[in-house]
């Protein structure tokens, strides 16, 4: 396998597993108390950041590894996802505005 197709592939992965701890840490949210969700908003984004730092480094050190693809492949993923989170969303809530319509 070459070392751009498996700095692809890691970098994908990181993004995805960025992206479902954002999401994760985003569920632990509760409206009531503003200062604990602000916790645990920059707490969350303070975690994912080390980790993406140390996984970036451990990646510019490997030798059978393209850095620069793996990079491409982090940003990319997490913006496709990113992008794809508000179509689902709004996917959802215009079906479930749909059926409340349609059983009056």
């Amino acid at each position: 396998m070459s070392p751009m197709v498996l700095g692809l592939a890691v970098g994908i992965v990181i993004g995805v597993m960025d992206f479902s701890l954002a999401r994760s840490f985003a569920s632990l949210v509760r409206p009531s108390t503003m200062k604990i969700a602000m916790a645990i908003v920059v707490g969350g984004f303070l975690v994912r950041l080390t980790a993406i730092g140390f996984m970036l480094w451990l990646l510019s050190h490997a030798t059978n590894v393209s850095f620069t693809s793996a990079c491409a492949g982090l940003v990319g993923s997490f913006t496709v996802l990113t992008l794809l989170q508000p179509l689902k969303v709004f996917g959802t809530s215009g079906r479930a505005g749909k059926q409340a319509s349609d059983r009056r």
